[in-house]
């Protein structure tokens, strides 16, 4: 049977970063997810037909920050040429379909990981710092195609199973669309806590290990049964990019 594996790119970004201490994926990180996805036993006599990548491209316009003054111009920082060069090395990937959408700059935010220190600053009346505030990207689209891509894999019964890697129950309307035609959808994780109205919707869970830095070793990926109870389901927050890389030393410009 044929598979196909779509991942939420911004989705595994974040993930990546909290079971990788920090350290943003590589298109190797998505190949190596892949292979763990498919040497599930539910797979075993399966082939790969195509991952899809939903992600947006890096913010290279021009602002000026709110504190400092200074106009940041994107394309020149190490955050836009990261990206830019993690999603060209995922388009030049065998069977991978990158599909990106757009990011809209809608002003700036506090920097949630300095919260306590802008209040103590606030509360004692002082002024905030270039690093309390980053700016606030959007993503646009994104979904959408992902959405599509799962309702039109179905309708032309391109393949006989899919695999989302996404925690976006935004996706359940698809996901039943393709159940209701005839193909098995499974939702991928590795380490982190699924939503019970995704699991609900899936025909079954694959779960996988990413390796930590220090091993060498990693567990090969698994399908695992519905629990009964879950923790309470936190709502999902809007589709808000949060840029988690190394961060300019003069001011944060990046949250």
């Amino acid at each position: 049977m044929n598979v196909a594996i779509l991942i939420d790119g911004s989705f595994f970004w974040m993930k990546h970063l909290e079971a990788r201490l920090g350290r943003p994926p590589t298109a190797e990180s998505v190949r190596h997810a892949c292979e763990l996805i498919m040497e599930d036993p539910e797979f075993e006599n399966d082939r790969l037909f195509r991952a899809y990548y939903y992600d947006s491209p890096p913010y290279g316009g021009r602002a000026v920050h709110p504190i400092s003054q200074r106009e940041i111009e994107f394309c020149t920082t190490d955050q836009f040429r990261i990206k830019h060069d993690y999603l060209d090395q995922l388009r030049r990937m065998p069977r991978m379909f990158l599909r990106l959408g757009s990011l809209a700059m809608q002003g700036w935010k506090l920097n949630k990981k300095n919260m306590r220190v802008i209040m103590d600053t606030l509360s004692r009346n002082l002024p905030l710092q270039p690093q309390d505030v980053s700016i606030n990207l959007v993503q646009k689209e994104v979904d959408m195609l992902m959405g599509l891509d799962i309702a039109w894999i179905a309708a032309q019964k391109m393949v006989d199973k899919v695999v989302l890697l996404t925690g976006d129950a935004d996706m359940i309307p698809a996901m039943n669309f393709a159940r209701e035609h005839g193909m098995l959808v499974f939702v991928a994780k590795f380490g982190y806590y699924l939503s019970d109205k995704l699991r609900e919707h899936a025909d079954a869970v694959v779960e996988f290990n990413l390796p930590a830095p220090e091993r060498a070793w990693t567990p090969a990926a698994r399908v695992v049964s519905m629990p009964v109870q879950e923790a309470p389901e936190e709502a999902p927050e809007e589709a808000q990019l949060e840029e988690d890389l190394p961060e300019p030393q003069d001011e944060t410009i990046y949250e």
